[in-house]
């Protein structure tokens, strides 16, 4: 049986002109000249597949952090186009969510002015692409689109509320700063010593999807409840604590998932961050996180194709991200979440995420 439709998904390419090297944990080698060829390799794939593949989902983190530390704002620049003019060689849309390291390398006004603000590759006027519009002067990276009729899928931006990208002096940051200290004592914001269970995620390196843009999921998945859709969810960052993994986390998750299990609709998130593959089955939901091409050696990949079907989503994996098949779960009754930590909701609530 064909399915209704099919799409790409490739997490953490983060490409960057730079030596081998291990991560700020010294655990994992990342292949940074390598990611290139690998990402073309997607590319490629995807364009000769006879399933004819409608889009591709770049779950963030398209270049490292290192770019700008080895040539300042013209390198990242530079490596940046570099990566654009591969995935500009797919001929349909490229949906592209916003990492840490596009952070670290440029303000989000400048990123605005970039081919990953997705919104403005034409997506909003030609194929009912839906963006969130606020009365204030700051620019959205959450939009939700359906790519076939009875489907709804959104982009989510993990960084709304964040340490990074909004400028010193924003409130935005002030208050992530709060948040922070609040619970991570540390010098270095970007450690989580001294941190136990979920706590572990209040690190600089994440952030919080934020109350106006949960508000904004609400409407969205309500209307899709109203008309019998069934939604996928994008964002960079993990929204549900995968075992052994509560670092690469949202900061606001509890309060995400508190509205993801009051609406049936609700099938599957991806995200990327982690750097490897993790899955967890959460009442009806499944959270899916695609591993890093950037921490793929040479001779191999990690990219995948997916294919939509009335029942169910499967998986074709490449290289380190694993092929699996999905049933979707609907009607099951939503369980309850463990908090897993002291300071969570008191916190988020205090500080009105």
């Amino acid at each position: 049986m064909e399915p209704q439709f099919s799409f790409g998904v490739i997490a953490d390419v983060q490409y960057a002109d730079n030596d081998n090297c291990y991560n700020f944990s010294q655990t994992n080698m990342r292949y940074y000249r390598n990611a290139l060829p690998s990402l073309r390799n997607a590319v490629d794939h995807w364009m000769k597949d006879k399933r004819n593949i409608s889009f591709v989902v770049q779950l963030g983190d398209v270049i490292d952090g290192c770019n700008t530390k080895n040539g300042g704002k013209a390198e990242s620049w530079r490596v940046l186009s570099l990566v654009m003019d591969e995935l500009d060689q797919f001929p349909g849309p490229v949906h592209h969510l916003i990492g840490n390291h596009e952070l670290y390398n440029f303000t989000r006004d400048e990123l605005c002015e970039s081919k990953l603000f997705s919104v403005v590759n034409g997506f909003m006027s030609t194929q009912n692409y839906n963006c969130a519009r606020e009365d204030d002067s700051r620019k959205k990276f959450y939009y939700h689109f359906s790519p076939f009729e009875g489907y709804r899928f959104v982009i989510m931006d993990s960084y709304d509320v964040a340490m990074l990208g909004w400028g010193e002096d924003c409130s935005v940051t002030q208050q992530s700063r709060e948040i922070l200290t609040s619970v991570n004592f540390n010098k270095e914001l970007n450690s989580p010593v001294g941190l136990k269970g979920n706590d572990r995620r209040f690190v600089e390196f994440n952030g919080a999807i934020g109350e106006r843009q949960r508000q904004w999921l609400k409407e969205v998945l309500q209307s899709a409840e109203n008309d019998n859709e069934k939604v996928m969810i994008f964002g960079h960052i993990p929204f549900y604590p995968h075992k052994k993994d509560q670092m690469c986390l949202l900061w606001d998750y509890e309060l995400v998932l508190e509205i993801l299990h009051k609406f049936s609709c609700v099938v599957a998130t991806f995200a990327g961050h982690l750097h490897r593959t993790r899955y967890t089955l959460d009442a009806n939901i499944h959270h899916i996180c695609i591993p890093a091409v950037v921490e793929t050696p040479p001779g191999s990949d990690a990219f995948g194709t997916i294919d939509v079907y009335a029942n169910r989503i499967i998986l074709n994996g490449h290289g380190s991200v694993e092929s699996e098949e999905f049933i979707y779960r609907q009607n099951v009754l939503a369980q309850e979440v463990a908090v897993g930590s002291v300071a969570t909701k008191k916190e988020l609530a205090d500080h009105s995420i």
